[in-house]
């Protein structure tokens, strides 16, 4: 009589187990959302940053150097 009483002892901890386990899941859509945001803003930022990164190269090749004057 122990022995099936122990079995159904160890399933019930196991359902709640599975049921605490499908509880924080579902909860933790949020978070991902979030993080699903700020990858979003990050990847934005390297977008805006690698643009402007190309202008300022072109900006830099267009204007020449200007002349140097050695001191006699």
């Amino acid at each position: 009589m122990q022995g099936v009483e122990e079995q159904c002892q160890g399933a019930i901890y196991t359902v709640e187990y599975a049921c605490s386990a499908v509880k924080s899941m579902s909860n933790s859509g949020a978070y991902f959302k979030n993080i699903e945001g700020l990858l979003r803003h990050a990847i934005s930022i390297k977008d805006q940053m690698s643009s402007l990164q190309s202008r300022s190269s072109v900006v830099t090749q267009a204007v020449p150097e200007p002349p140097s004057f050695s001191s006699s």
